[in-house]
């Protein structure tokens, strides 16, 4: 009577219910060789490869990579029946895991591995035809997503399956690498009041071998996208980390695009012009915010509290900036040696419409332990703090929408930081003395 009975409850089961035996969990690690040339570890560097405190050791990391917070995309392909997309987040050791179930055998096991971060939990498993929001994604012209590694496996798939991929070394891998080492930073600092720095970095593509790029080497164009020509981000990292530092400056100051036009690069100088170099003389403003931007750089590059932080490649064109010359954020003396620009920031032309001069500056506000020590946390609580819509026009003085060639220059910047930080004065007037900031025509 029993066996009747067992009898009779199985053949209740539906067919699609029993046929759903089959399962597994698809692990692995991905992996990179670092594409990246460092520039900043030829002979001659106080800073170099092998030497220098004040290099951040996770930079340029022995191969290969464990390609950390990478895109992953899992494709179980069931009976030849096309699949579900199973997407995920690679953790620090650059492992994933996904599992699948169905009511087929699967045929093959496709990973994917994208140059983008994906604003999902580590470990974290979304199933959908399309990919999830990115906190920042590699892509290129005419490509959407890009595809940096790939591999199927066609046997021995159903229980656990280790499909480990190493991604191609190329210009894509190399920006996320770079970007992925600014966000890492970016999420160290301090938390202004309006957030974190991190989160107000959502939704940024980084384009690279772009052929659009005014002057070459890489640009800004608007608060979410990054243009980097054809081997920038292989031969220039320092190059994204500073594109990077103008998105941080553009959001935080609510613009979303730069509240200066390329003519602002000329306009103010013989020698200014576009592309710009440490020493070319840009209207203040530009002046100003590529300082900023260089400042970002350094946080991704070097260690604030070791001297010294060196920018560009001792006179060889490209390393660092476009056409860097052979400068340091910490001294305002131009290195011995450099072919990058005419004078240091005290003497000769207007040293206020260096970039550096405002880099160094900026600089002094977060080095330690000589100096202010604040972090960008702090910084970019300063630029929140910057009034928003001032009138009347064209003054708007100390205002994000100050009008003019030289608006929103050093002078703004340290009358708003006084009013976060008032302890801070003494220290300002003595980083704009030293870097011959004195002279900025707007106050």
């Amino acid at each position: 009577m029993r066996v009747i009975v067992l009898g009779i409850l199985l053949a209740l089961v539906s067919p699609a219910v029993r046929a759903q035996l089959f399962s597994g969990t698809v692990t692995g690690i991905v992996t990179a060789a670092d594409p990246r040339t460092d520039p900043y570890g030829a002979a001659g560097y106080a800073d170099g490869a092998n030497g220098g405190a004040a290099r951040l050791t996770n930079r340029f990391e022995q191969d290969p990579i464990a390609l950390r917070n990478a895109l992953v995309v899992v494709c179980v392909r069931l009976a030849y029946a096309p699949c579900t997309p199973l997407w995920t987040r690679t953790d620090a050791t650059g492992r994933y895991t996904v599992a699948w179930s169905g009511m087929a055998p699967p045929t093959s096991i496709r990973t994917r591995v994208y140059p983008q971060q994906p604003d999902i939990a580590i470990g974290a498993v979304v199933a959908s035809a399309w990919p999830p929001a990115a906190t920042f994604r590699v892509t290129t012209a005419g490509i959407t997503d890009v595809i940096i590694g790939e591999r199927t496996e066609t046997t021995n798939l159903t229980g656990n399956r280790t499909i480990n991929v190493l991604v191609d070394p190329g210009e894509p891998t190399a920006a996320f690498l770079t970007a992925r080492e600014v966000y890492s930073m970016l999420g160290s600092q301090s938390i202004p009041p309006g957030g974190s720095i991190l989160g107000d970095m959502q939704g940024v593509d980084i384009f690279v071998n772009d052929l659009g790029v005014p002057g070459g080497g890489g640009v800004a164009l608007t608060d979410s996208e990054v243009l980097l020509v054809p081997s920038t981000a292989t031969l220039n990292p320092f190059t994204l980390a500073h594109e990077l530092g103008h998105i941080v400056a553009w959001r935080s100051l609510d613009v979303g695009v730069p509240p200066y036009e390329f003519t602002a690069y000329a306009a103010c100088g013989a020698s200014g012009d576009y592309p710009w170099s440490d020493f070319t003389l840009e209207c203040e403003k530009p002046a100003f915010w590529e300082g900023f931007a260089h400042v970002v750089g350094g946080f991704w590059m070097w260690n604030p509290e070791v001297q010294p932080a060196e920018v560009g490649g001792c006179g060889t064109a490209g390393h660092g900036i476009p056409r860097g010359g052979c400068t340091s954020l910490e001294s305002p003396l131009q290195r011995p040696g450099s072919t990058g620009g005419a004078s240091a920031c005290g003497a000769g032309a207007p040293g206020h419409q260096r970039a550096i001069c405002n880099a160094r500056a900026l600089w002094d506000v977060v080095d330690r332990p000589n100096s202010l020590g604040r972090d960008l946390g702090e910084i970019v609580r300063v630029l929140r703090a910057y009034p928003r819509v001032c009138l009347p026009a064209p003054f708007d003085n100390r205002c994000v929408n100050e009008w003019g060639y030289d608006g929103m220059n050093w002078k703004d910047y340290k009358a708003n930081h006084v009013t976060q930080f008032t302890a801070d004065s003494v220290t300002l007037e003595g980083a704009e003395n030293s870097n011959n900031l004195m002279g900025s025509s707007n106050d």
